[in-house]
């Protein structure tokens, strides 16, 4: 019961700080988190999750970053 509850309540953080997620991707992602740190409270996942949210984009920036370049120099 408990478990479920900090899925939620991370999914939920999760989405407000970033409402492109939707909220089953958002859970799905809460319930990896708890299932790789089962003793984790609810604001510890959520800080991964959003940390890692944070990681994604950055990541996409720069892999849009070299597409362009690789445009420009060819």
């Amino acid at each position: 019961m408990f478990r479920h509850r900090r899925i939620r309540r991370a999914a939920t953080a999760l989405t407000i700080a970033y409402p492109h997620i939707s909220h089953p991707v958002a859970i799905a992602r809460a319930w990896q988190m708890v299932q790789r740190y089962p003793r984790a409270d609810t604001d510890r996942i959520t800080d991964y999750l959003i940390h890692g949210e944070r990681v994604r984009i950055m990541l996409d920036n720069v892999d849009l970053n070299r597409e362009s370049l690789a445009e420009e120099t060819s």
